[in-house]
């Protein structure tokens, strides 16, 4: 978990002051517009991992 933590500050780090700007304020807009696109991409590799863990 600290990881992630650390890697998803590290990149938003290396985004422009201005970018960053640009993100919060227009975050709501993009999460309605690409939220269920990143959810089916998170819920492939949520059962992807299951299924490896349950093999073992």
């Amino acid at each position: 978990m600290w990881k992630l933590l650390f890697l998803a500050r590290r990149g938003w780090k290396m985004v422009p002051r201005e970018q960053r700007r640009a993100l919060r304020r227009n975050a709501v807009r993009q999460v309605r517009t690409h939220g269920p696109a990143v959810a089916k991409v998170v819920r492939g590799a949520v059962k992807q991992a299951r299924a490896v863990k349950k093999a073992r």
